[in-house]
Parts: C-alpha cells; sequence; structure tokens
C-alpha cells in the first residue's frame, strides 16, 4: 500500500479531488480529509460544475458532527476534534477513523506517520492545516500511486515543498503544538 497526500488551499479544489478520486473508484476507505474548522464552509455545486457558489455564513462548531458543507456531501460525515497545536478541525473517511488525531501524545503527527507519512512531511502537513490548509489523504495499492498523484495535481494540489521552504527562511523550524493559530499567525 502507498500513501499520497495532496495540500489544497481552496475547499473547492479539495472537492475536486475527491470528486475525480470517487469517479475513478475510490472511496472513503481509501481517503480521508482534515480540514481546519475556521475553512470549512457550506458550497452549493451544480452538478458535473467546476465551479459553486460559497456560503461563507455558515461556520461549523468545535463539537459533534457537522450537518452542512461542501467536499463532496462528505460534510455529513465529518467529526469534529481538537487537534493539539492546530485547534478546532473536521475530519472525515480514514482520516477520522484513526481514533488518535485528536486526544493522544501523536496527535495529528502520530497519524500521518502511521499512515505512512514521513516524519518531516506529516511536520510540514500539519503546519499546512494550522495555516488553514485542507489535506486529503488517499491509500492504495501501489499500482494506483500513479494515477491518485495525478488526480490530486490536477485538481490543484500545492507543491508542499516549496511552502515548506518558504516558512524556513521566514524562520519556521518545525511544527509546534504548544503554539495554537490566531488571527496573526500565516496563513496559506
Amino acid at each position: 500500500m502507498k500513501t499520497v497526500a495532496g495540500l489544497f488551499k481552496y475547499e473547492r479544489d479539495a472537492d475536486l479531488a475527491i470528486r475525480a478520486l470517487e469517479r475513478a473508484g475510490f472511496n472513503e476507505n481509501h481517503y480521508g480529509v482534515i480540514a481546519p474548522n475556521s475553512v470549512v464552509q457550506r458550497v452549493d455545486w451544480k452538478e458535473d460544475a467546476k465551479e459553486g457558489t460559497i456560503q461563507t455564513d455558515h461556520k461549523l462548531g468545535t463539537t459533534g458532527g457537522a450537518a452542512v458543507g461542501g467536499l463532496t456531501g462528505l460534510l455529513a460525515g465529518l467529526t469534529a476534534l481538537a487537534v493539539p497545536g492546530i485547534g478546532p478541525v473536521l475530519a472525515a473517511g480514514m482520516i477520522a477513523a484513526s481514533t488518535g488525531l485528536g486526544a493522544t501524545a501523536g496527535g495529528l503527527l502520530g497519524s500521518l506517520t502511521s499512515a505512512s507519512i514521513n516524519e518531516e512531511e506529516a511536520e510540514t502537513y500539519a503546519e499546512a492545516i494550522k495555516r488553514g490548509g485542507i489535506l486529503v489523504v488517499v491509500q492504495v495499492e501501489d499500482r494506483f500511486e500513479a494515477e491518485v498523484k495525478n488526480i490530486l495535481k490536477e485538481a490543484g494540489a500545492l507543491e508542499v515543498e516549496a511552502h515548506r521552504k518558504e516558512w524556513e527562511a521566514a524562520g519556521w523550524t518545525g511544527f509546534d503544538r504548544d503554539v495554537l493559530p490566531d488571527e496573526k499567525y500565516p496563513r496559506l
């Protein structure tokens, strides 16, 4: 099995990736999504459209399940968690099934590394989520790795290493689970 991750700045792009994954035959058992609570909003999509109308007045609470949302209707099944170093997040699919995501000492980093993402990448993804990014993680058989990477790239997945280098140049030394983001915290 291979784990392929795609980081997205916009919910719309993550939604496009999930739609493409589902068209290719993948489902919630293969992929997971994690997004900071502050970026997840209700999106009204036109069937088979590449754009939707974002309703910004539907922010979600920090506990319980989500009742509204885009991400291919996935938000109806999202789990709300408080993740150390990030704060309130919403998770779905195989990521939400990871019981260590919010509660254990390993938190998000432990969940990502247990999904076969190396520590440096896991730290970068955790920081990106902290900065407002949406992470789509897909676990597939080796033969589907290239297809999934292409799907995520075509949907607008960001070049994660470029962001990491930019953050390091600005003084970032790694994901700090003791610092929660606020309105002054840098964004993607």
